[in-house]
């Protein structure tokens, strides 16, 4: 059991050194899409902040009546929503912008694994000829999240000796399929069978897996953090959740970039002992 734990920590490591290995001499190449799409989700907060303004209510507003209350669009109730509103925002572009975004990053580490000649544009095609299937697989990834946990929301309640365990579910559960990405650009993989190649990378690599998974789902704990603590800044400083969550985003930027750079190294890795 002690070696086991000892292996696997040593696997770890190895994967560290390997991954700040290559990316030295290419940090900001590799580094860019994350950026960018960091900036893209700051937008978003602010799409979903300006909300109740008169610019955007005639299309917002509504959608915010029917789902939540009319209250929630005015000051200083708005923060209250916020941390919902952006999270539903998030998940939408995880599936048609974000997951882009890490494929064309995927493109460029699979040339530098490689010692290619980097092109940017060759992995933004590769990226945008594997779109249906990266939309797709993160569909089905966003959908099942989604339903597992609601039920578990419904079934544990929201108190606060339990309220954690439905982000653990999604934790686990990610964990399973943090690998399609790579599995669709390095590998070629239809929507599918990159979810089972993933499951089956995983299975085999479950503890550098899980850890890497709990790395990438910080932006996720983070924002449901931010909405149980949402009522508190109200009663002393509403624009505090605002703050919070422009912080919270632009650490994910960070730690979207680690967890993605290891779990991609050890995707080659495992790849390419599977060859040998």
């Amino acid at each position: 059991m002690l070696l086991a734990i000892v292996n696997r920590v040593r696997l770890i490591k190895a994967v560290f050194k390997a991954a700040f290995g290559l990316i030295q001499g290419n940090l900001f190449i590799l580094f860019l899409p994350f950026l960018i799409n960091g900036i893209i989700q700051l937008i978003i907060l602010t799409i979903c902040y300006w909300s109740p303004r008169p610019s955007l209510s005639p299309l917002l507003a509504p959608p915010i009546r029917t789902f939540w209350m009319e209250t929630y669009l005015h000051y200083p109730q708005n923060f209250l929503l916020l941390p919902k509103l952006f999270q539903r925002a998030h998940s939408a572009s995880t599936i048609f912008i974000e997951n882009v975004f890490i494929a064309v990053f995927v493109g460029i580490f699979y040339q530098v694994f490689n010692k290619e000649r980097i092109s940017v544009l060759v992995s933004i095609k590769k990226a945008a000829s594997k779109y249906l299937s990266i939309m797709m697989a993160g569909a089905f990834v966003a959908v099942l999240t989604y339903f597992v946990v609601r039920v578990l929301r419904n079934m544990f309640g929201d108190a606060n000796a339990v309220w954690i365990i439905p982000h653990i579910a999604y934790i686990l559960l990610i964990t399973f399929f943090i690998y399609y990405i790579p599995a669709i650009i390095v590998e070629g993989k239809k929507a599918f069978t990159s979810l089972l190649r993933s499951f089956s990378v995983a299975k085999t690599l479950l503890f550098p897996s899980l850890i890497f998974s709990v790395i990438l789902s910080a932006l996720y704990v983070a924002v449901a953090i931010v909405g149980r603590k949402a009522p508190v800044f109200i009663r002393t400083f509403p624009e505090k959740t605002l703050i919070v969550l422009v912080l919270v985003i632009s650490l994910s930027v960070i730690t979207n970039f680690i967890s993605f750079t290891l779990l991609t190294t050890l995707f080659m890795l495992k790849r390419d002992a599977e060859k040998a």
